[in-house]
């Protein structure tokens, strides 16, 4: 997507050992291997401090906005601004970036899966398209320069490329990207609000540790797998008023200890997960076919035809903001949904964003229809067994085509609403 600047995507070769620096000694003979060594390590260190300390979002810029472009449709554009990937790069988007709706359609493989997902609906010449904006950091070398060698060389030997060069490449996807570090967090969120509070219930030392051991519980019911657990296990705590600070602390500890760790997109001692991209928006598109391919059918009004959702997208705020009244910490966004312990067969509620599923026996989940108004709307899912979970959709409704999907014991999956009656699948959910 670019309508300012061209770049290229290629990227370059490993890098060689973040964990190593050079040991300059007198005398010693540095060849190019050493000074890739030296700025690997210090490169890696920088972006490990700023996914380690800071996380991945925007940092300033990047906002989305829908703008009409005459004869050619609705078009997105994205402002210049700053952003963290999930590696701890910085991504700088130096000038405001556009892209045409209608002539992305127009691509072939666009149109083809356009057309696979209409087809699974019921007219398919037209649907609502959940798209997501992605910003993800790629790099590529340039600014050749003459290079001694061999007699008799190519001519391809005779020019290396002189810099690396940071770049960035904004794209419109089908899927949603794994996200799992911002996703777990807010189904934490989710799951806190189903504590039970009770001033008739105790509060000693005994009590603290009982939370304390479910917590714990619950925490490996969340994000692990090979525990069994039982329907009491699974349970909501209850606990005293006077005990909300103490079980909040320790769900502040055990996601820095023991969940972060399973969730983020890169640790220190492991390679990256997925792309290198941040979440900027997910866009409802509702599309018609005309001929061969397909445009947004925006009704004669662009502007209300794009609907830009900002819901999953993560910010960094700096240090000042965050003093203020107005940084997130003062201010929590509302939750998407309840948090459910389903144990028997049967529906999910409404308003439920995440579920605990376990069935004592084989049993149907019935979850509720995707409807226009909830379209983006993601629901979470994890069996624990013993009993086979089944899901179906109330109303006749589909899961990525599928009339039924059953979910494994210790599976985890994650359904977006499409807007037009079906589940999709998101990428992984909080835990891939």
């Amino acid at each position: 997507m670019t309508c300012c600047t061209p770049f290229s995507p290629a990227g370059t070769a490993a890098v060689p050992s973040p964990s190593q620096h050079v040991n300059f000694t007198t005398g010693m003979v540095l060849g190019v291997d050493d000074y890739r060594a030296e700025f690997a390590y210090h490169s890696a260190r920088d972006q490990w401090i700023m996914r380690e300390a800071g996380g991945s979002g925007t940092l300033a810029g990047l906002e989305v906005m829908p703008q009409a472009d005459g004869a050619n449709g609705p078009r997105i554009r994205v402002t210049a601004g700053s952003a963290a990937a999930p590696s701890g790069q910085l991504i700088c988007v130096a000038r405001d970036q556009c892209a045409s709706l209608n002539a992305w359609l127009a691509d072939a493989t666009v149109t083809k899966q356009v057309g696979a997902i209409a087809a699974l609906g019921a007219d398919p010449a037209k649907t609502r398209l959940s798209l997501w904006l992605t910003l993800c950091y790629v790099d590529c070398t340039a600014l050749p320069v003459p290079i001694p060698g061999q007699p008799c060389r190519s001519e391809d030997d005779l020019m290396a490329n002189s810099r690396v060069m940071d770049d960035y490449r904004l794209a419109l996807s089908f899927t949603s990207p794994l996200h799992t570090e911002a996703r777990a967090l807010r189904l934490l969120q989710i799951y806190e609000s189903s504590w039970v509070i009770d001033a008739t219930a105790p509060n000693t030392a005994a009590a603290r540790k009982a939370l304390d051991a479910k917590l714990g519980k619950h925490l490996r019911a969340l994000f692990t797998s090979g525990d069994s657990f039982s329907a009491a296990d699974l349970a909501p705590p209850t606990l005293h008023p006077d005990l909300r600070p103490f079980l909040r602390r320790r769900l502040r500890q055990l996601w820095i200890t023991r969940v972060r760790p399973l969730v983020m997109a890169q640790s220190c001692a492991a390679a990256p997960r997925g792309e290198d991209c941040v979440l900027l928006a997910r866009i409802v598109l509702p599309v018609v076919k005309a001929g061969s391919h397909w445009e947004v059918d925006d009704g004669g009004a662009p502007l209300d035809a794009v609907q830009i959702d900002e819901g999953e997208r993560s910010f960094i705020e700096n240090p000042a903001l965050a003093a203020t009244l107005f940084g997130t910490a003062a201010v929590p966004d509302p939750l998407p949904g309840s948090f459910e312990v389903v144990t028997g067969a049967g529906n999910l509620g409404t308003g439920t964003a995440a579920a605990l599923i376990r069935l004592g026996a084989d049993g149907d989940v019935v979850i509720p229809a995707g409807t226009a108004a909830g379209a983006g709307r993601w629901l979470w899912l994890r069996s624990q067994g013993p009993g086979k979970v089944t899901l179906k959709v109330a109303g006749g409704g589909m899961i990525a085509g599928e009339a039924s999907r059953d979910l494994a014991t210790g599976e985890t999956i994650l359904l977006v609403a499409d807007g037009a009656g079906q589940w999709a699948y998101g990428a992984g959910g909080p835990v891939s």
